[in-house]
């Protein structure tokens, strides 16, 4: 049974399209992950969807009467309200690690990561027929992304899911829509097959530019050779009738290849580009000293206390990670190490 058609949707800002013909279709049940770079209109196609949002032609069809739980990126719970305000639920909101004692808890003093399990407690509270989820997993712990996991496959409601934790798409995902400007394409499997179909495709398009590559080359020195074929005949002619009808000729020939050679150009393949390349603009930088970060005997409060006697070092070249729970600080941290916290 369909879960969702979507048909012919196209969403410009301006002069600038996101996207133009994207049409797909969701089982129910299905898990599908809606994949694509940063800024090519993910959350607004969900927007759309959601009914948030009108395209600027297409149309969207969901199951009638069917019940759609929507969390966005760009969550916004009201500060003054508690989790038990927003969620009528308490076995939802412990489902997702929100205890009786933080449910009671103005929204204002609860953490980024707590944001996201009320919204996520909300979703679940409402027993949707479809959901949707843009990067649920922002400010998640690894527990609590496990959790999420382990619940989107277990469900028996239809998910559409954006997500660039690729670990995350693995262990949820049964298919990948790649979002491009020119529409979508659907691809069986999770995140790691999507890859591997991906590479392949990208090697077949590297084989047929580079041998296209060549054909332009072959192409380019005979209409070359031609060109200079005639010239020459053209100064050996003289006035001689046979041999500037001959050079005419090869004029010809010579403006035909040159015409084969432009028509070539137009229409073969244009240079792969793999969307998950990173391009790096470096700017002129100083040279600094091996320490780049040394903090000491670091502690830091709020309402409660979120840690003390931190000492970190962090040196170049190193690669480092914070993690803890939701509400340990993680995020304070980095702010002090900034210094936009005392």
């Amino acid at each position: 049974m369909l879960a969702l058609s979507v048909r012919g949707l196209a969403k410009s800002f301006g002069a600038r399209t996101l996207f133009r013909d994207v049409s797909f279709e969701i089982e129910a049940g299905e898990k599908v992950a809606l994949f694509g770079p940063n800024g090519c209109g993910k959350s607004t196609l969900l927007n759309i969807i959601s009914s948030c949002m009108e395209p600027d032609s297409g149309s969207v069809w969901r199951q009638p009467g069917a019940v759609l739980g929507y969390l966005p990126q760009a969550l916004r719970l009201p500060g003054d309200l508690t989790p038990s305000d927003l969620c009528h639920d308490p076995a939802a909101l412990g489902r997702f690690g929100i205890e009786p004692a933080v449910a009671s808890m103005p929204m204002s003093s609860l953490s980024a990561g707590q944001h996201r399990r009320v919204g996520l407690a909300q979703v679940w509270a409402a027993r949707p027929d479809l959901i949707m989820l843009d990067e649920p997993t922002n400010h998640l712990d690894a527990p609590a992304m496990d959790l999420l996991a382990r619940l989107i496959r277990e469900s028996r409601a239809a998910v559409l899911l954006v997500s660039h934790d690729r670990y995350f798409l693995d262990h949820t995902a049964r298919r990948i829509v790649e979002l491009t400007a020119q529409g979508v394409r659907s691809y069986s499997g999770n995140y790691t097959a999507f890859r591997a179909q991906k590479d392949s495709e990208l090697e077949a398009e590297w084989r047929l530019y580079e041998k296209q590559e060549r054909e332009e080359d072959r192409l380019r020195q005979m209409a070359s050779r031609e060109m200079e074929w005639f010239h020459q005949a053209h100064r050996h002619a003289g006035q001689n009738d046979f041999l500037r009808a001959r050079a005419k000729k090869g004029a010809a020939r010579a403006r035909a290849s040159f015409a084969r050679l432009e028509r070539f150009r137009e229409q073969r393949a244009k240079k792969p580009r793999d969307a998950d390349a990173i391009v790096l603009r470096m700017g002129q930088a100083r040279k600094a000293g091996r320490r780049l970060i040394h903090a000491s005997d670091m502690s830091k409060s709020f309402d409660r206390p979120l840690f003390g006697a931190a000492d970190v070092a962090i040196m170049r070249g190193d690669r480092a990670a914070i993690v803890g729970p939701n509400g340990a600080g993680k995020t304070t941290l980095l702010r002090i190490l900034l210094g936009l916290e005392p």
